[in-house]
């Protein structure tokens, strides 16, 4: 077998974040559900990289989604932020809470994510 010993680095370029998570519905007849959303990217230029905090939770709640199941409406949500690079390479950046989230949507939530 021969192997390339000659490595070289590689500089990936950041253009964006990637957004994961599970929403918390208003569900039709009043009652409460959680539901894995549909992932979604925010990018240059539609974003600025060195957006703020407040700026890009902002962002989040704007596109928050309920994964096409359908429902009154969207009170928060909890996941994941990733720093998106050109390839559709993803490094960990941070979690998020938006909206009406309680502590008893943390612990359905864990549930849901198998006591994670």
């Amino acid at each position: 077998m021969k192997v390339n010993k000659n490595r070289t680095a590689i500089t990936l370029k950041r253009v964006g974040y990637r957004i994961e998570g599970i929403a918390k519905l208003h569900m039709w007849m009043s009652g409460v559900g959680y539901i894995h959303m549909d992932a979604f990217e925010l990018k240059v230029p539609d974003i600025s990289l060195d957006i703020s905090y407040d700026d890009l939770n902002d962002k989040i709640k704007e596109n928050l989604n309920d994964a096409g199941f359908g429902c009154e409406s969207i009170d928060g949500a909890v996941g994941s932020v990733y720093d998106l690079y050109e390839g559709g390479f993803t490094c960990y950046y941070g979690e998020y809470y938006v909206g009406d989230i309680t502590s008893d949507d943390i612990d359905a939530i864990d549930i849901i994510l198998g006591g994670i």
